[in-house]
């Protein structure tokens, strides 16, 4: 089973290694709103999800952001 992430920890996984391009949860929402990244709600059990309930699978974020120029091998290692 793949790893989930929250928008929040997406934001700042991605902010923490880019220097300089800051990423906000707000960002990750628009790529959410414009189709390119495929989320599902939180469940309500879990906690510390952030500004928006909802996350996506290891997986399919990788594949986001590599299409996204991103060194996705930094990002997880």
């Amino acid at each position: 089973m793949d790893n989930k992430y929250t928008l929040t920890a997406i934001a700042r996984k991605i902010s923490k290694l880019q220097s300089g391009r800051f990423v906000t949860e707000d960002t990750l929402w628009n790529w959410v709103r414009n189709g390119e990244l495929k989320v599902e709600r939180v469940p309500s059990h879990v906690q510390s999800w952030g500004k928006y309930p909802y996350w996506t699978d290891e997986a399919h974020l990788k594949v986001v952001l590599q299409g996204k120029g991103y060194n996705t091998d930094s990002l997880f290692a």
